[in-house]
């Protein structure tokens, strides 16, 4: 009897640990997440993936099973908290979601350096710093006036210093657009 309940709590943890409420899975199959004809990364059932879908909004977590064009995953956030000792990494579980391999939108770029940059935030930041600092500078009772024969041409490249921010945040993508040039192929095994 003992050894009968003792199997019965193996087991138990054993579904529990799979993380899929159906059971322990022996699905192998995967997909590919590809540039034209080049493997970008591969998910397995137990990968962790970030991805948008089609309604804009962003999807993580853990992937449990992989079966024709479907997906199963574990929808969890893992982030950083603070305590009162330091900080521990937390992972907060929403519950399980089947997916449509065709509702994935766009997957994010990952490892992206520089983004402050490329993404035009600090040229707005020093731009709008800029103009402010030479207001306000501007306002004392031997200032030059604001908008001088010496004083604007600064203004100006202030402004074209903003407006090229403006125009890298308009143009910078921080994810990969599943679409002609990227794509997801499902592959089974």
């Amino acid at each position: 009897m003992l050894l009968l309940f003792l199997l019965f709590l193996s087991l138990g943890s054993l579904v529990a640990q799979t993380g899929f409420p159906h059971g322990p899975t022996t699905s192998r199959d995967y997909i590919i997440f590809k540039k034209r004809y080049k493997t970008i990364r591969n998910y397995f059932a137990g990968s962790y993936i970030n991805f948008r879908l089609n309604t804009g909004q962003w999807v993580e977590g853990s992937v449990v099973q992989i079966a024709r064009d479907s997906m199963w995953m574990k929808d969890q956030r893992i982030q950083l908290i603070g305590t009162g000792f330091g900080s521990k990494i937390d992972t907060v579980t929403f519950g399980y979601r089947r997916l449509a391999l065709s509702e994935i939108d766009a997957m994010p770029k990952e490892g992206e350096s520089w983004g402050f940059i490329k993404n035009g935030l600090l040229f707005k930041i020093a731009g709008a710093a800029y103009i402010g600092l030479n207001v306000v500078n501007g306002l004392g009772k031997n200032a030059d006036p604001l908008f001088g024969s010496e004083n604007l041409p600064k203004l100006l490249t202030a402004a074209g210093v903003y407006a090229f921010g403006t125009v890298l945040g308009w143009a910078y993508k921080p994810e990969f657009r599943i679409g002609k040039k990227y794509r997801i192929q499902y592959v089974a095994m």
